[in-house]
């Protein structure tokens, strides 16, 4: 066999294995999913993530609006948004201003094989905040769930970042992107294994 042929079989088997993560039930993926904040240096193939995706445009919408937008980065991008990351935590640092866990989350973008930018394209709408804002949440919320379920079924790690407050509009700035990013989603190969956090009992959540 040549090269050239073992190559293309490696590239079929590489597509097919996107459609085929690891088998679980939706109770084992549910209770496998862990907040990974450290990730082995090791790239996540686009399929895969084009396929969480696939899997997670399905996920409820109010009005079927499907307000949910990605931005994928990945490579040198991805190094360079976590490089101006930093740029403005130092800026935060300097400033004396709160940063809540913005370092942390910083290191998780910068081992994670991948970074996904989720924002709302209509959050623009005329009366967005009186008629839309609280359901498209919902639905951002389901959206991102979902990617972080399939990650966990891909054997991958993932976290769901809400620091990028911090540095909104120079995050947005970078993008060149007009809208709010809702939640930045990081995926990967996990470098640790914490243990599950405590959660309340259902008695304590039924009221």
């Amino acid at each position: 066999m040549s090269a050239n042929e073992q190559e293309r079989m490696s590239e079929t088997a590489l597509e097919d294995s996107a459609k085929t993560p690891h088998l679980m039930s939706l109770e084992a993926a549910i209770g496998a999913r862990r907040s990974i904040r450290r990730y082995e240096a090791v790239p996540v193939p686009r399929a895969h993530i084009e396929h969480m995706i696939d899997m997670a445009k399905m996920s409820p919408s109010p009005k079927n609006r499907q307000a949910w937008r990605v931005r994928i980065l990945d490579g040198a991008s991805k190094d360079a948004f976590v490089e101006m990351g930093y740029a403005c935590l130092q800026r935060l640092k300097e400033a004396g201003q709160r940063f809540g866990s913005l370092e942390i989350s910083l290191h998780a973008m910068k081992t994670a094989g991948a970074v996904l930018i989720v924002y709302n394209p209509f959050d623009d709408d005329i009366d967005y905040e009186r008629i839309w804002a609280k359901s498209d949440l919902q639905a951002l919320g389901a959206f991102i769930n979902t990617i972080l379920l399939m990650a966990t079924e891909y054997g991958l790690g993932s976290l769901w970042i809400n620091d990028i407050y911090f540095i909104q509009e120079e995050a947005k700035a970078w993008l060149n992107l007009s809208h709010e990013i809702a939640a930045v989603v990081t995926i990967g190969v996990p470098a640790e294994h914490p243990f599950a956090r405590p959660r309340k009992s259902v008695a304590e959540i039924v009221d």
